[in-house]
């Protein structure tokens, strides 16, 4: 029972190291075609992950205990995070990383800081953050829907009636991004993304097996499709500007990208040591999530020295060399992931520093 339980657990993780690497993937890009394909799935995946990691048994009753714990869990590594980076901020401008019209004194290092506090932090680097508070509404959203049907209606309805719900959530928040109508935190786009968290929270919840279902011709049908939408309908998904699909095609398309997602790492599960390399990246994706786009513009200043090339030239975001993407790719992953061990070393090491010697002068 350990052992299912711990391969079910390496799958989850090699997803979001798949959802993760085509994030870094599409960032370190100029090739369209490349990029359009890896904007299909590579963010909805995320939601997909969260809606079946979704504990019902101990949220279903409380949504505002999910929301805090969630945003616990959130808070402090983007906090940490955004906070480094606008510490960061004048020595980033100075060499040109990250161009500004102006460094900070007190005044604007505050003003930063207190941005960063309500997930709004204004740097360059944490430019990819912004699906934070978007991961987190949506979440939010899924949980007040299923709190509501929990309580509210008959057990028989209850199934039916919050697939609805989420389906018309999402629908909404189509209505609106169609509309142009842009909240705050993206909450046009969370409300869209609702309806593919339920979609994660069915497959756990009606026991749907993807090792059955997640077969070579399912993804093969759903690679034919991918073609047809990328050679025929020239449609794209860019949820940060707000671009979708018309109609239902954002869902089908997203519905695809996850069916692919499910299908390589049901492949990669069958090889151990790729399989656990892809399931670490997984379990460090906000790390590298918050930090690609740093180490995409140190690898440009490294460059641009040796190559000799005027500072001026360094100002393309998020990089500025196209000879260099396989570069930013590998390095986007390897780095942020090397940073968070050594980091999390650290201040492993330091608490138990601080707890050895508050024991020893309890003693004394």
């Amino acid at each position: 029972m350990e052992e299912k339980k711990r391969d079910r657990l390496l799958f989850w993780d090699i997803l979001k190291g798949i959802g993760i690497v085509s994030i870094v993937f599409g960032h370190s890009q100029n090739l369209g075609v490349a990029i359009r394909t890896v904007y299909y799935y590579h963010l909805a995946i995320f939601f997909f992950i969260s809606g079946y990691l979704y504990k019902e048994e101990r949220y279903g009753d409380a949504p505002f205990d999910f929301f805090a714990r969630r945003l616990k869990n959130m808070w402090v590594p983007y906090f940490c995070y955004g906070g480094l980076f606008v510490l960061l901020h004048n020595l980033l401008s100075k060499y040109l990383l990250f161009l500004s019209d102006s460094d900070y004194g007190k005044k604007e290092m505050i003003l930063a800081m207190t941005n960063t506090l309500f997930l709004r932090c204004p740097e360059g680097p944490s430019g990819a953050m912004w699906f934070v508070p978007l991961m987190l509404a949506a979440g939010t959203g899924f949980s007040v829907i299923l709190w509501f049907c929990r309580n509210y209606l008959p057990d028989s309805f209850r199934p039916w009636a919050a697939a609805a719900l989420c389906i018309g959530a999402g629908l909404f928040g189509t209505a609106l991004i169609r509309r142009e109508i842009f909240l705050n935190y993206h909450l046009q786009t969370a409300l869209l993304m609702i309806p593919v968290y339920y979609s994660g929270y069915a497959v756990r919840t009606f026991k749907i097996s993807l090792e059955r279902y997640v077969t070579w011709y399912g993804a093969a049908l759903c690679s034919g499709l991918f073609y047809y939408f990328l050679m025929f309908t020239g449609e794209s998904v860019e949820l940060s500007a707000n671009q979708i699909p018309g109609g239902l095609n954002f869902y089908i398309i997203s519905a695809a990208g996850i069916y692919l997602c499910c299908y390589v790492a049901k492949c990669l599960q069958k090889v151990p040591k790729t399989g656990k390399a892809a399931a670490l990246i997984g379990r460090y994706s906000f790390d590298i999530m918050a930090l690609h786009f740093l180490v995409f513009k140190i690898c440009d200043r490294i460059y641009a020295r040796m190559i000799l090339e005027p500072a001026e030239n360094q100002g393309g975001f998020p990089h500025s060399y196209p000879e260099l993407h396989i570069l930013y790719l590998v390095l986007g992953i390897v780095l942020p992931v090397l940073f968070a061990i050594g980091a999390r070393k650290a201040i492993h090491g330091l608490g138990g520093m601080l707890r050895s010697r508050s024991g020893k002068s309890q003693v004394l």
